[in-house]
């Protein structure tokens, strides 16, 4: 029979369920995807979210159970559930106890960038975290793949984490950005990041070349940013056509920050510098977590 206080624990259980917002942490149980939920676990304890972590099992596929190969959907799907507790309890064995992060376990029926597309449609979802796997990680690209749509087509934040990242706090956070990107409602999402982790944000403009156009785009974000984000520090950058990603990772290794946040302008076809072979270019070759944003 249950106590008042199994009641009582699971009454604070149920409301918090009802007040805190979702990171959807997506898992094929690789390393990458175990690196990233652990990442997910320090990042919520921290901020006090909840973890909802799902396995999106394809329609026909089939699972290697021992030496047998399992079809039987309901037998698959068992299988999946059990693979998944099995996950999150060896990952959060560390963290027994710890009441601040609740985790939930879902197996979901489906096709992977589907599936967390109409997830990040969730009002309870605050954000897709997720595992990006390097340029070198061919057994795991799949994963990466899905990363990479994901991140362009999510309709919330998606935060993405290289496989060597460990969660050591956000203090110093650099907003890579260009012309298209930017505008009010943009800053005032930045400027929130800065406020929740109490971090540094550098705000780095990225453009080709230096012409009569280019003059006027800088004039114009000088105006914006001295309006809407007076504190956070700015620089304006020329690249080189095809080295965008590498000037932003170098700039970003020499703030020594945390986090590189960038703007997916779904109107617009992530047009302009922020392209997708670019956007796709630094989520397979991340070198330090990703946000991105979606405006």
């Amino acid at each position: 029979m249950a106590t008042r206080y199994d009641l009582l624990l699971f009454f604070i259980h149920t409301l918090k369920s009802s007040i805190m917002k979702n990171i959807i942490v997506p898992t094929d149980f690789s390393e990458t995807a175990k690196n990233a939920y652990r990442y997910a676990l320090d990042l919520a304890t921290h901020n006090g979210y909840q973890l909802k972590v799902i396995n999106v099992c394809h329609p026909g596929a089939t699972v290697a159970d021992g030496l047998k190969v399992v079809e039987d959907y309901e037998v698959l799907m068992d299988i999946q559930q059990k693979k998944l507790a099995h996950f999150v309890e060896l990952e959060d064995e560390d963290k027994a106890g710890n009441l601040s992060t609740m985790v939930q376990t879902e197996i979901v029926n489906g096709f992977a960038h589907d599936e967390l597309v109409e997830l990040s449609r969730l009002p309870s979802t605050e954000m897709i975290l997720m595992g990006t796997t390097g340029s070198s990680n061919i057994l795991n690209r799949w994963f990466g793949s899905v990363s990479t749509t994901v991140a362009q087509d999510a309709e919330c934040p998606v935060w993405l984490v290289p496989p060597q990242s460990k969660y050591k706090g956000i203090k110093k956070i650099l907003y890579a950005g260009n012309y298209e990107s930017a505008n009010k409602e943009v800053m005032d999402k930045i400027i929130a990041l800065s406020n929740q982790f109490n971090a540094e944000v550098q705000l780095l403009h990225v453009r080709e070349s230096k012409g009569i156009d280019q003059e006027m785009e800088d004039a114009f974000l000088e105006d914006l940013f001295k309006k809407v984000a007076p504190s956070l520090e700015y620089v304006l950058h020329a690249a080189k056509l095809g080295t965008i990603e590498d000037t932003i990772y170098q700039w970003a290794e020499d703030l020594e920050a945390d986090l590189i946040v960038l703007v997916n302008k779904k109107h617009h076809f992530w047009e302009g510098l922020f392209n997708k072979s670019t956007t796709k270019a630094m989520i397979l070759q991340a070198q330090m977590p990703l946000l991105v944003l979606h405006d």
